[in-house]
């Protein structure tokens, strides 16, 4: 059952799509998108080794595929964080932005673990390198660091900041559009760029449902709603129905037609 707020926002946004539709001519847009999915292994003492089974696999193939065969999307990057460092995933997006012109749509689409404020994709450890005798560093007479006492700073082991995704995405399209799928990612529509189209699959205090044959209700409706033929944003977003008082949240432009975007 969807509820009231969902719908009552789906009809927000379906009222500024008229308003907005209605501006001057658009450009065609090429689009471009980064897939990225998170560690469902590792998964940390909180969630149990390999509790979701390919999950967020699962709902990855599934976007990517929809992006694919019913959108038409041809240049999409993909990783896993099974597969990937944190810096080689940054050092990929990074040369994938680059690439990004000003008639360019980005979207960049996040299945996996989340905290309030945070992607948590849990990426394989980057290979140490050994120091050399000429690198080592002398010994000092400072005392040692209290290795118990933990910085406010520091970020949960495996996590990734919305901040730091934020500025890794900046790149010259005309338009950005973030689908987070994860736990407590309606945080992300704060900390996120403002100017960007951005869908989170639940509020900030919320668990994100999974199926554990499925993946993600969110991606499931989704995708579906995709299948169906449906390629503007607000009319995909009218018939996903999360049930059990899930809400998505939604902050941007809804009238983006994935299927054949166009910069203002």
């Amino acid at each position: 059952m969807r509820t009231s707020e969902a719908v009552r926002i789906v009809a927000v946004l379906v009222a500024m799509g008229v308003v907005l539709a209605s501006g001057a001519a658009a450009q065609a847009s090429n689009v471009r998108a980064i897939v990225l999915a998170g560690n469902d292994l590792t998964g940390g003492p909180a969630y149990g080794r390999g509790a979701l089974q390919g999950a967020f696999d699962r709902n990855t193939d599934r976007i990517v595929e929809a992006f694919t065969e019913r959108l038409g999307i041809e240049t999409i990057l993909k990783l896993h964080a099974e597969e990937v460092s944190e810096q080689d995933f940054e050092a990929s997006v990074r040369e994938f932005v680059a690439e990004v012109g000003p008639g360019d749509t980005l979207i960049f689409y996040y299945a996996g673990h989340g905290l309030d404020g945070y992607m948590h994709p849990f990426f394989v450890e980057a290979e140490a390198e050994t120091p050399s005798d000429e690198s080592a560093q002398p010994e000092t007479s400072e005392p040692p660091l209290n290795e118990d006492a933990a910085s406010p700073a520091a970020d949960p082991d495996g996590s990734y900041r919305y901040e730091a995704l934020a500025e890794l995405l900046e790149s010259e399209a005309c338009q950005t559009l973030t689908i987070i799928d994860a736990c407590f990612s309606g945080s992300a529509l704060n900390l996120l760029d403002e100017s960007w189209t951005i869908v989170t699959s639940c509020r900030a205090d919320q668990s994100t449902l999974l199926a554990w044959a499925y993946g993600s209700i969110f991606n499931v409706e989704f995708t579906t709603q995709l299948r169906h033929g449906y390629t503007r944003l607000d009319e995909i977003l009218a018939g996903v129905d999360l049930m059990y008082g899930e809400e998505f949240q939604f902050s941007g432009d809804p009238t983006i037609d994935l299927a054949s975007p166009s910069c203002p």
